[in-house]
């Protein structure tokens, strides 16, 4: 939780700098602002569904912001990728423990990356390489291609597609129970 609250204190001198562009007296400066220093609270005090309630809002604003044409557009491409980011990472907090099903033997032995991997998965309906380098930046693509490749192997995931433009979905099987022989 300690990184998601540093990345949003980071975004949040990002939206000053971005709003200090804006012309003078516009209201949607305060707005903005408000809706990103809320976010940080909702985050200090773990509220989770708040903290992507208040990222949503801002999603908005900046497409109206964007609209007004003041700034150059990229930067509302790159506030809204990042707080995107941000978002996919607060709900795979949340979902760690509790939206994963009930496993059988095959998914017992999965290693805290592939159980994040996993929940992760669960609430999509299919997941890419590059999303979960964003969730794992500490981890290499490879060692993430790796458990990928691994759960796959497993029957866990579904691999489809090839090379880069492969993703992952989950399967269904292993969390049915297991059957009688």
């Amino acid at each position: 939780m300690k990184d998601i609250k540093q990345k949003a204190v980071e975004l949040a001198l990002a939206v000053y700098g971005v709003t200090n562009l804006f012309p003078g007296g516009e209201v949607l400066i305060g707005q903005i602002r408000k809706t990103a220093n809320q976010l940080i609270n909702e985050l200090v005090l773990e509220n989770k569904k708040e903290s992507v309630k208040q990222i949503e809002i801002l999603l908005n604003y900046f497409r109206i912001a964007r609209a007004q044409s003041w700034i150059k557009s990229i930067n509302f491409v790159v506030l809204t990728r990042e707080y995107q980011r941000l978002a996919e990472e607060i709900k795979l907090l949340g979902s760690e423990k509790s939206a994963v099903p009930k496993p059988t033997a095959k998914v017992n032995s999965l290693n805290k990356r592939q159980e994040k991997i996993l929940s992760y998965v669960k609430d999509k309906d299919f997941v890419q390489l590059k999303e979960l380098s964003v969730l794992f930046p500490s981890s290499s693509p490879r060692t993430i291609r790796k458990d990928l490749n691994e759960m796959a192997k497993r029957k866990i995931l579904f691999q489809q597609g090839r090379g880069r433009s492969s993703f992952y979905k989950i399967n269904p099987a292993p969390f049915r129970g297991i059957r009688p022989h």
